[in-house]
């Protein structure tokens, strides 16, 4: 056997979920519905579990807006207790599914706290570096998730316009203790 064909066949077997281990961490975390005693307050963010795909937009220094495209999966986790995302963002002009052009790229973890009626969020994105923690309300058909940047400044991510098969999201900040509020990003995902 060539020793091409050897290193292939090596590789392609230690790369298998059951050669990494990934296997069964990949079923103690994966979970097939919500925590039952909160299934209602979980639902919240549980509506989202599935695979969406984005429409992105970033607002430019001049005003303007800059589109692209990427996609978020959502799933349950630990017992249903929790919900963790995956969220892709490709460069303008890629074509969605390109692992080469990917511009952002991070995952979040979700849980309720029963004691203060709330999400707590923790965002981790792994390209920029970025890492937040939200606390989280769904109100008024929006779901509001609050954090402050390392001025001290709030902002905020919001679902809204939520429907079984799209919805939409901002991020905005405040540079002026919530008075007004000025949007940086967002986007418009369509159930896949």
């Amino acid at each position: 056997m060539p020793t091409r064909i050897i290193v292939a066949t090596l590789a392609a077997l230690l790369i298998t979920p059951s050669a990494t281990g990934s296997e069964p961490l990949l079923a103690a975390l994966h979970a097939s519905g919500p925590y039952a005693p909160q299934a209602e307050q979980m639902a919240a963010f549980g509506r989202f579990v599935g695979d969406w795909d984005l429409v992105v937009e970033y607002q430019q220094d001049d005003g303007s807006w800059q589109g692209t495209v990427g996609e978020w999966h959502f799933g349950w986790i630990l017992q249903g207790r929790a919900i963790q995302d995956v969220w892709t963002v490709y460069r303008p002009g890629a074509k969605r599914g390109d692992a080469t052009q990917i511009m952002g790229y991070g995952t979040t973890v979700r849980v309720f706290d029963a004691r203060s009626n709330s999400w707590h969020v923790n965002w981790m994105g792994v390209l920029n570096h970025n890492y937040t923690l939200f606390e989280a309300r769904a109100t008024d058909g929006e779901i509001v998730m609050d954090a402050t940047d390392g001025e001290g400044h709030p902002f905020q991510w919001i679902f809204y316009d939520i429907g079984e098969n799209s919805f939409r999201w901002r991020a905005q900040s405040s540079a002026d203790d919530r008075k007004t509020w000025t949007i940086a990003q967002r986007m418009t995902a369509v159930r896949h």
